[in-house]
């Protein structure tokens, strides 16, 4: 097991952030912990389907990346 605890050190994170998950990927509730933890600017992605789903599945993986491209653009934008 991991020492390493993501959600104790959300409130230090202050550049924007998205966070995309789902019910039913790994460890859902600590998601929603960590990203209210998030001190800077934040965007909450809840999508469907299980953890393995994003990385095989065509519905899942287009979701994520036209909600991460579009968070892209408006915070890395010249």
């Amino acid at each position: 097991m991991s020492e390493f605890d993501p959600v104790s050190q959300a409130p230090q994170i202050t550049a924007p952030t998205m966070v995309v998950h789902s019910d039913e990927s790994a460890f859902p509730d600590e998601a929603k912990k960590f990203y209210e933890g998030i001190a800077g600017e934040k965007e909450l992605v809840w999508g469907s389907g299980n953890h393995w789903d994003y990385y095989d599945s065509p519905a899942q993986i287009d979701n994520a990346v036209a909600n991460v491209t579009r968070f892209f653009r408006t915070h890395l934008a010249a």
